[in-house]
């Protein structure tokens, strides 16, 4: 266990004396009892442990963790570039401090704006990323809201990109930890975002304000915030022995004790997950199911130049596997096995519009098998992958879904345009179905 230190306690957090001046002036007082807690395991999303966890509460700056997730889709979509120019508006210009001092009509990189949110928090960087993709903060907001809703967020509410108080910005430490761990399996090639120690603009250096995250072994994320109603909050999430958990704490009446709170409540939970299989985590708790996909089944094309040259291939052959294909969605986008969970969940719509014969987009991918551990889940995929021999290319994700026969973990390899997802479980035959959220 990580030893407490006078260190520790005395750490900051991201908001000085000035900024909390500022704060109190325009905002409620606190409420007597605003401390809540979670911890969870971030795979499964089962609760290690919890107090007041459903208890409505002002976000503050962790709202800027579903700024940075409707970012980060519309950069999947093509809607927005990291490398692309955005303009700021008088509106985000005039946003309170943490802020970059952005001037109206100025331009600041989208990833820059990234970076700014991670480590400095900077609203003014908040309000124009909202303003960029939903043409409006309200119109953003709003977005965020429904986003939340079909994440499974049931306590939250949003009204700003920022997280700047608000009566109506409310949210909760399970919803919080709905949101992190949706960025962390939705997201993984931005989480890095998060761990930033230190971003340098305009030649103005920033520090990350999660303090915490330099000190605690195993932690890379993720967002602090405050104001003065909600006291101090955080969000984390630290990997120890391959096991990553996630933690929030709400209302902490100081950054040092909030600190010290999140460290000892991380450290009893590593503790406990120790000594239970991941595997065999039941659902006891309401817990987040990771997303779904619809299957799709893709009449086989005539063999190309491709899977000619893969016929000599290793036959794909993983062991392990504990459950056949039935147990994966269905065509049907209202039909999924996750209803064997305990869950307040509200499972995302899918197009169930016919399939055309173009090549479509990145939204596809093919699932070779399930099984009964996530290793062996990720060894079935490095066999496919020397299988396929480099021809096709995709991220490697596990899925994990508790089913009444237990937990099970779902090896797919995504990001596949249609051809290519049809190509690959041609070339691996028997064990393959191709899968599509498009």
């Amino acid at each position: 266990m990580i030893m407490l230190t006078a260190s520790l306690l005395i750490l900051g957090g991201g908001i000085n004396p000035a900024e909390a001046a500022r704060h109190k002036k325009h905002t409620v007082q606190p409420q007597p009892d605003r401390f809540a807690e979670i911890v969870i395991e971030a795979s499964t999303g089962y609760v290690l442990s919890e107090r007041n966890a459903d208890k409505v509460l002002y976000p503050a700056s962790l709202s800027k963790m579903m700024t940075l997730y409707l970012t980060f889709d519309a950069i999947e979509r093509g809607a927005l570039r990291k490398n692309q120019m955005v303009t700021v508006s008088k509106r985000a210009a005039s946003q309170e401090p943490s802020s970059l001092g952005l001037q109206p009509g100025e331009s600041i990189r989208v990833e820059d704006a990234i970076l700014a949110i991670a480590t400095k928090s900077a609203n003014d960087c908040a309000v124009t990323l909202a303003e960029a993709v939903g043409g409006s903060e309200s119109h953003f907001a709003a977005l965020m809201t429904a986003k939340a809703r079909q994440l499974g967020m049931t306590h939250t509410h949003f009204v700003n990109a920022s997280g700047l108080f608000n009566p109506g910005q409310v949210s909760s430490a399970r919803d919080i930890s709905i949101l992190a761990q949706s960025l962390i399996h939705d997201h993984p090639r931005y989480y890095h975002y998060f761990s930033t120690d230190s971003f340098t603009y305009a030649g103005n250096t920033y520090m990350n304000h999660n303090r915490l995250m330099n000190i605690y072994p195993g932690m890379d994320g993720f967002k602090t915030g405050y104001v003065y109603a909600s006291g101090y909050n955080l969000a984390s999430s630290a990997v120890r022995n391959g096991t990553r958990l996630i933690g929030v704490v709400f209302g902490g009446k100081t950054a040092g004790i909030r600190n010290n709170i999140m460290a000892q409540l991380l450290d009893r939970g590593f503790a406990s997950v120790s000594n239970i299989r991941v595997a065999e985590l039941a659902p006891q708790q309401r817990q987040h199911p990771m997303p779904a996909r619809r299957t799709v089944i893709v009449p086989d094309p005539a063999p190309d130049a491709a899977e000619v040259a893969a016929d000599n291939a290793p036959q794909f052959n993983p062991t392990g596997m504990i459950v056949d294909q039935g147990d994966t969605e269905t065509t049907d986008g209202d039909s999924h096995p996750e209803k064997d969970f305990v869950a307040a969940f509200q499972p995302r719509t899918l197009n169930t519009t016919p399939l055309t014969t173009d090549s479509g987009g990145t939204g596809w991918a093919i699932q070779i098998g399930a099984f009964a551990s996530h290793d062996a889940g990720a060894k079935a995929l490095q066999f496919a992958k020397t299988s396929l021999r480099g021809l096709i290319a995709g991220v490697d994700t596990i899925a994990p879904l508790m089913t009444s026969r237990g937990m099970i973990y779902r090896a797919r390899l995504s990001g596949l345009a249609r051809n290519d997802a049809t190509h690959a479980c041609r070339i691996l035959k028997g064990n393959c179905l191709i899968l599509t959220d498009e």
